[in-house]
């Protein structure tokens, strides 16, 4: 394998403002356990992740997961496109001793090679490129076919069809200060919405990266600690979902470059149709 090597691109430190559109699916959860850790599906993590200690796989406990698609207008990268899933809760010991149970993000990719770099660098997040495509579907207007590859493959690892719904012809307020209010919190059992995200090793290792990929490794940056961060947002939503592409591939990852999941809900979701976003400074928890 080759790997391309270029200059790195420019740092962007947060806080970061970004808006954009997006679609958010819950995945049908595992149960929560908070005294035995429960698999996770295969995928999950990226084989240059896999095996490090950013590695959580021995900590994850189920929950409720989700899966984003996210198109970004303006960021302080610029425009791009996101694929990301969050399984659900992982254990972790702060730095008073406590033991929480937060979520994070796993698998992650992104469009452009300066959102991979500032995302990992900032806030841990273990982004990868990827090659993104949208694709209205004929004579389905509220369709559009969505698949993800890696840099120059053929085959795409992710792809799905996401439709509008027609039955919330208006949008409706959305606000993640709801799911930081006291009741909000005791009806999700103490959900609140910060991704806790382990250190990503420093260590380049190109070998690790996959054999399919031009993955520029230069880019692979780590992050200095554990971050937890807590993004805020608001914006407009409406009801969408997501169907498989054919009935040939009935799932949406292929369990190696991103999992396998079942949709909650018959495959139901929320359309963000615009929002902006905060990601602020990250807090160092361990």
């Amino acid at each position: 394998m080759t790997t391309t090597k270029s200059a790195l691109p420019a740092k962007a430190p947060p806080p970061w403002d970004l808006t954009g559109s997006g679609f958010i699916f819950v995945i049908e959860p595992q149960p929560f356990s908070p005294t035995q850790a429960v698999p996770l599906p295969s995928g999950s993590y990226d084989p240059f992740e896999q095996g490090t200690p950013f590695d959580q796989s021995s900590n994850f406990h189920g929950g409720v997961g989700a899966i984003l698609v996210v198109r970004y207008t303006t960021s302080d990268v610029g425009p791009y496109d996101e694929l990301m899933i969050i399984p659900g809760n992982f254990k972790n010991k702060l730095k008073d001793g406590t033991i929480s149970f937060d979520l994070a993000i796993t698998r992650i990719y992104v469009s452009t090679k300066e959102s991979v770099y500032n995302g990992r660098q900032n806030w841990g997040i273990p982004k990868h490129h990827a090659d993104f495509s949208f694709t209205p579907v004929q004579d389905r207007p509220r369709s559009t076919m969505l698949t993800v590859s890696s840099p120059g493959a053929e085959d795409s690892f992710f792809s799905a069809i996401l439709t509008r719904s027609r039955w919330t012809p208006f949008a409706f307020p959305v606000s993640t200060k709801l799911a930081s209010t006291s009741f909000m919190r005791s009806i999700l059992r103490g959900y609140r919405p910060t991704l806790v995200q382990p250190a990503l090793s420093t260590q380049i290792d190109s070998s690790k990266l996959k054999s399919v990929t031009s993955e520029d490794a230069s880019n692979l940056v780590g992050s200095s600690a554990k971050f937890a961060v807590t993004p805020t947002s608001t914006g407009w939503s409406k009801a969408c979902t997501i169907s498989p592409v054919s009935k040939a591939r009935k799932g949406y990852g292929d369990g190696v470059g991103f999992p396998e999941f079942k949709p909650w809900w018959g495959g139901l979701g929320v359309e963000l149709t615009e929002f902006n976003m905060v990601f602020p400074v990250p807090e160092v928890v361990e």
